[in-house]
C-alpha cells in the first residue's frame, strides 16, 4: 500500500492550464476532492496570516485567488476560491445543535429553511466582493479571465472573515473556500 504523500504525489502531476478557472481546468485538483486519507490542510493556513495575491479569476464559478506558498518545503501554486453558494454545500455543513433543536424536529422545512438563509447570506458576501474588487481593479476588472495582480500590493488575509487588502483598502468575506493547486 502507497504511503499517503506517494498517493498525492500520484495526483499532483505537472500541467499546463487551458481553461482559466480551476473548476473547470483540467491543471487543478480541488482538497475536498482528495480522499480524506491524504487530506492536510495546506501549511500556509498555519504559518502565515496573509499570502501576496498573483491573480485573481473572476467568472461563474466564483472569485479565485492565486498565490504561491510553502508546503512541506517547497513552494506551490494555489488558488483560494470564494463559489458561487449551492444548497448541495451549504446543506453540509448545518451545525449538530441545528439539526437537533426543538424547532427542526417540529418543522420539516426548518433545516431547507436554514440552508436557503446560509446560501443567500453567501450569495450577498460574493455580490459585494465582486463589486469591491470591480471598484478596486477598475478598467482592470474582466469576468472569465485571469487578472494579473503581480507587482500590486494585493493581499489575502486567511483569517476570518477572508479579506482582500490592497494599499489602504480591505474587503472582507465570508465563505466556504475552496482550496485548488496544480496536479
Amino acid at each position: 500500500m502507497l504511503p499517503a504523500l506517494a498517493l498525492l504525489t500520484l495526483l499532483i502531476t505537472s500541467a499546463a492550464p487551458s481553461d482559466p478557472c480551476p473548476v473547470t481546468s483540467d491543471a487543478w485538483i480541488e482538497l475536498s476532492s482528495v480522499p480524506d486519507s491524504v487530506m492536510v490542510p495546506p501549511q500556509f493556513f498555519f504559518d502565515k496570516p496573509t499570502v501576496p495575491v498573483e491573480a485573481i479569476i473572476i467568472c461563474e464559478h466564483g472569485v479565485f485567488f492565486n498565490f504561491h506558498a510553502k508546503q512541506d518545503g517547497a513552494q506551490r501554486e494555489y488558488y483560494l476560491s470564494c463559489p458561487v453558494p449551492t444548497r448541495e454545500e451549504y446543506r453540509r455543513y448545518v451545525p449538530p445543535d441545528t439539526m437537533l433543536s426543538p424547532r427542526a424536529a417540529m418543522n420539516p422545512k426548518y433545516i431547507d429553511d436554514y440552508v436557503d438563509r446560509r446560501v443567500a447570506a453567501a450569495a450577498k458576501d460574493l455580490n459585494q466582493l465582486k463589486a469591491g474588487l470591480n471598484r478596486l481593479l477598475a478598467d482592470k476588472y474582466v469576468e472569465g479571465k485571469r487578472i494579473d495582480l503581480t507587482g500590486t500590493s494585493a493581499r489575502l488575509d486567511l483569517g476570518y472573515p477572508l479579506t482582500v487588502m490592497w494599499e489602504k483598502e480591505k474587503i472582507p468575506f465570508g465563505t466556504l473556500p475552496g482550496i485548488y493547486w496544480r496536479r
